[in-house]
């Protein structure tokens, strides 16, 4: 009798035991998907407020950019979607891990205006954003890890010499600018769009872009949806 009390006794323990390890298992799992959504979703803020790039901001990131981790491992996101998956891929390979990523350089941004700026440090990309007239960083940033728009290639450049250059991709066109700034390093101005153009908003739509004046007043189109 007392053999058999002591084998429920074993068996109940052991139940509870694994129901509690199961349970805790299940809220682990539960906080870290939690910690690396919130992860994920400031540090593509962060990016985004420091350079005043997306829906919020005065500039565009012309795609793709490469970022560093704490670890000093860096990546190459082709879009905001990509972006998003490369962090959250890395935050749950390190989950304990609470400094978010940061931009490596050189990259290329778009202005509101339609110039294609080379960045080659962060001291100059803090310029820029200075510069900006949007106070993206006012702006709560749930939601805003978004781009306003993507250009349609091919796409036409206008360099400053009045030379221009046909680009078929993005990185085509990161390429060409970079070329060009090396070969004319003294040259303040700006490779630019050459317009009429084309791009694709966030719903898919495609909007045809006619002057600079055109692509300004759809940057202010973007930042003003709530």
């Amino acid at each position: 009798m007392i053999q058999q009390s002591f084998k429920l006794f074993s068996l109940f323990s052991l139940v509870i035991g694994l129901t509690f390890v199961f349970s805790s298992c299940e809220k682990s799992a539960g906080v870290t998907s939690e910690d690396t959504i919130e992860y994920t979703t400031q540090a593509v803020f962060e990016i985004q407020e420091r350079s005043g790039c997306g829906r919020g901001g005065c500039f565009e990131f012309v795609f793709p950019i490469t970022i560093e981790f704490a670890d000093g491992s860096t990546a190459e996101a082709e879009d905001y979607e990509g972006l998003k998956t490369i962090i959250q891929d890395w935050k749950e390979a390190n989950p304990d891990a609470e400094e978010r990523p940061s931009l490596s350089y050189p990259l290329e941004i778009l202005s509101e205006e339609g110039e294609v700026l080379t960045i080659e440090s962060s001291e100059e990309l803090r310029r820029a954003r200075i510069q900006c007239r949007r106070n993206f960083g006012s702006r709560p940033h749930h939601g805003r890890a978004e781009r306003c728009f993507r250009l349609v290639y091919p796409i036409t450049l206008t360099f400053p010499d009045a030379t221009t250059e046909e680009v078929a991709d993005r990185r085509a066109l990161k390429l060409a600018v970079r070329a060009w700034r090396q070969a004319n390093p003294d040259v303040d101005e700006r490779p630019t769009l050459t317009y009429p153009l084309q791009v694709e908003m966030r719903d898919s739509t495609i909007v045809d872009v006619a002057s600079k004046e055109d692509l300004v007043a759809l940057k202010d189109s973007c930042s003003e949806e709530g």
